[in-house]
């Protein structure tokens, strides 16, 4: 019986300590650990600066809010006094000092009566970041399931490691140089074996209420950059820039916002990268269809190699937006640390990365705001994590033996699936929604 139990606590806190549950926000400064089946509700730039996780359930049986705000006074006592402002109807379960990451915290349990009278319970933690913010977790279940529920929410309330210092930033460089080391040995005969890539893509949600929500087409061919830079004319007449070999990456995908009123946007990006992986460009098309006035932003991408007066290479992004007539450019200093947005899709293909945690800068398409980013890749027994952006939880990916994309199982619960023409042809019909 003893060796059963142990047997099964090992198998709960590898369960526990999967990189499946675990977000990491350059965002709000911090990773942590979540309970097994967490599902992200919301991110931040998703209506809110914070992120929003629930139990992954039929019937959820906890939430739980992770933010970081800018604060004068960053004492958690008072920080949490705030917050909570307790009443003389709630009824206080626990609550004391712990410490979080080595790092002085406040955290708190308690009844409450909810709005539509049901009674809560509630638990917080608050933890004093740097540079005048404090990271603040709140968790919600009942008081029936409070027995249960407390402690996987307290596990991950210490779980929680914070980005301010340098054992959590070490880490960090150490998988970007060895993101470094893995594009220094990407070489043109690596980036020419792409060369005739196509799959069709599948977007589509699973459970209880199914739905489509694209599909569309990835490519890769090796071609000029005069074909992603718009250049007119014959290739001949081009200048010697235009004329230049690299990789080009297309896709094309039909995302449909409402299918009742024909709303659907067509969403076409085309990047160009140079085969020693110095310099590239990338259109990023999305026109909106929703009735007979069609609307279209763009967004392009110049990445300079570095040069003389340019130790580092230079990203210059412009954004267009024909419904408001905006435009606004943006200029950033990139290192060797880049990962070209061609890349990004073709990760396993081009070159396998190992069980390490592997780091690069990139492009992040996740948020409204131009920004970089940071990616991090990992293969841990056999799985494929990979986090980005704003979206906190990693992806899964699934890939055959030559690296090329099966499933992609993204944190919010979207599935992308490598199919075929008449497979994704027949879904969509049969469904009721407008092919091209």
């Amino acid at each position: 019986m003893e060796m059963l139990m142990t047997a099964l606590l090992t198998m709960m806190l590898a369960i526990w300590a999967s990189p499946q549950n675990l977000l990491r926000s350059d965002e709000l400064g911090l990773d942590i650990t979540l309970p097994a089946g967490a599902q992200m509700v919301q991110r931040p730039g998703d209506g809110g600066e914070h992120f929003l996780i629930r139990d992954g359930q039929a019937s959820p049986a906890w939430s739980l809010q992770i933010e970081s705000l800018a604060t004068e006074n960053a004492d958690p006592v008072a920080i949490l006094d705030r917050r909570v402002s307790m009443t003389a109807t709630d009824r206080l379960i626990d609550r004391g000092p712990t410490l979080v990451d080595g790092r002085p915290a406040e955290r708190l349990w308690l009844l409450r009566e909810g709005p539509n009278g049901q009674p809560l319970a509630l638990g917080y933690v608050v933890i004093p970041q740097v540079l005048g913010r404090v990271a603040i977790c709140s968790a919600v279940t009942t008081p029936d399931a409070l027995d249960s529920i407390q402690p996987l929410i307290d596990q991950s309330f210490a779980s929680i490691r914070l980005r301010d210092d340098p054992r959590s930033t070490g880490p960090t460089q150490a998988a970007l140089r060895r993101g470094v080391a893995w594009l220094q040995a990407i070489d043109e005969q690596a980036l020419r074996s792409l060369e005739g890539t196509r799959q069709v893509l599948r977007v589509h949600r699973t459970g209880p209420d199914p739905s489509e929500l694209a599909y569309g087409t990835l490519e890769a061919h090796i071609g000029l950059r005069g074909e992603v830079a718009g250049t007119q004319g014959p290739p001949e007449a081009w200048q010697s820039s235009d004329r230049e070999e690299g990789l080009i990456v297309t896709t094309h995908l039909r995302f449909v916002m409402d299918a009742e009123s024909e709303h659907y946007i067509d969403r076409a990006e085309r990047s160009w990268v140079s085969l020693d992986l110095s310099e590239e460009i990338w259109a990023d098309q999305a026109t909106e269809r929703k009735g007979a006035q069609p609307w279209t932003n763009t967004e392009l991408g110049f990445r300079t190699a570095p040069g003389l007066g340019q130790p580092q290479g230079q990203l210059l992004v412009i954004r267009s937006d024909q419904r408001t007539g905006a435009r606004d450019d943006w200029t950033y200093v990139v290192s060797d640390q880049w990962l070209p947005r061609g890349l990004r899709w073709l990760v396993p293909a081009t070159k396998s990365i190992g069980t390490e945690l592997i780091a690069w800068q990139t492009w992040d398409t996740s948020s409204l705001i131009p920004r970089m980013t940071i990616r991090r890749d990992q293969i841990t027994d056999g799985v494929h994590f990979s986090w980005s952006g704003l979206d906190g939880l990693p992806t899964l990916l699934k890939s055959n033996r030559l690296g090329q994309l099966i499933r992609a199982s993204r944190p919010d619960g979207t599935l992308i699936d490598t199919v075929d023409d008449e497979t994704v042809a027949r879904i969509w019909t049969d469904a009721g929604l407008k092919l091209r």
